[in-house]
């Protein structure tokens, strides 16, 4: 056994030496293991930095403060470790198997800074639960504020990774922190699949506090995705005075490109305009592609009853300087509307 192990920098590298394949986890893990146990009562140092492939950003632990014994498995007990970039302390325990299918259990408290743009004056402080092993792994994830769970299983980490997760947000405020903001009452989500063919739902529910003045706002986004992007299936919003909904795509395979088509069967345009008091509301077709800092719009089939007898039109928008250009076409407009 060693009583004591202190050290200042201790630099750590996973790349594979010359022309040498690099070996998989489980080759990896395999060779980890020890003929004879060795105990380490304390071990302190003062910088840990983890290089692995060359292209990839090196990452550093500033402090670290563990015991630890080494056999068959690595068991890390009352571990205290600050982690550079994110801002970020992890205290708790860990244990890895070193034979298959590899055991891997976790206990830990991590608190990590918020971000400057984040308005939270205090660290957000998880609880990260981890049971099972390298084939299929539980997870449970829980922060009290703002309140967020994440639930559920990570698979084929030795190989082919993938993931079956489940998210629930409540009384979440934007900006963060705020008192007078947007209240995200209920946000949930699930993902499921592998980084190449993965689902993705997402259901969001807002009270009083909702953005743009919508009452009692609610969304909901189905979609499936790969390497290149996102498919949005479905996208509907309702609210009180608001019903819509429409399909899409984000793609990222060259530059972040984004569009959405939405049909509009209702909009009530009072929250915005005073004077639309409460003449019928609009309905029509919305088309709009982000790219290259760019938003396009197409307008088209835009009515309301007794105000807007058609109303089409196409246009873009720079979000940078808030500068519109827009050519608009309509026949039977009256002013005030009603």
């Amino acid at each position: 056994a060693v009583h004591d192990l202190g050290f200042g920098t201790l630099e750590i590298s996973s790349q594979s030496a010359g022309d040498e394949p690099s070996g998989s986890i489980s080759e990896v893990l395999e060779a980890m293991a020890q003929p004879l146990p060795i105990q380490f009562k304390s071990v302190r140092g003062e910088r840990v930095v983890w290089h692995s492939a060359p292209d990839d950003a090196s990452r550093e632990i500033q402090a670290l403060e563990l015991s630890a014994a080494w056999f068959k498995s690595l068991e890390f007990e009352d571990v205290d470790a600050a982690l550079a970039a994110p801002g970020m302390r992890l205290r708790g325990r860990i244990e890895l198997g070193l034979e298959t299918p590899f055991p891997l259990a976790a206990d830990l408290g991590v608190e990590v800074e918020p971000l400057a743009d984040m308005g939270l004056d205090e660290p957000v402080m998880l609880t990260v639960l981890v049971d099972g092993n390298l084939r299929e792994l539980r997870l449970e994830v829980q922060a009290e504020e703002p309140a967020v769970a994440l639930r559920g299983t990570l698979n084929g980490l030795e190989d082919t990774p993938s993931w079956d997760l489940q998210m629930l947000a409540e009384r979440l405020p934007w900006p963060l922190g705020s008192e007078e903001g947007v209240l995200l009452d209920e946000l949930t989500a699930g993902s499921y699949g592998w980084i190449d063919e993965y689902g993705l739902e997402i259901e969001a529910r807002f009270g009083e506090r909702s953005p743009l003045g919508f009452s009692g706002l609610r969304g909901r986004l189905v979609g499936a995705g790969d390497m290149d992007g996102l498919q949005i299936d479905v996208l509907d919003l309702s609210s009180d005075a608001m019903a819509l909904e429409g399909s899409g795509r984000l793609d990222w395979s060259e530059n972040l490109e984004a569009r959405v088509g939405v049909d509009i069967e209702r909009i009530e345009p009072a929250p915005w305009f005073a004077a639309w008091g409460e003449a019928p509301p609009v309905s029509g077709r919305l088309d709009l592609a982000w790219r290259e800092g760019r938003i396009e719009f197409t307008g088209r089939d835009f009515e309301a009853v007794g105000t807007i007898g058609r109303l089409g039109g196409s246009g873009s928008l720079d979000p940078d300087d808030g500068r519109v250009e827009a050519a608009l076409d309509w026949r039977k407009l009256n002013w005030p509307p009603g």
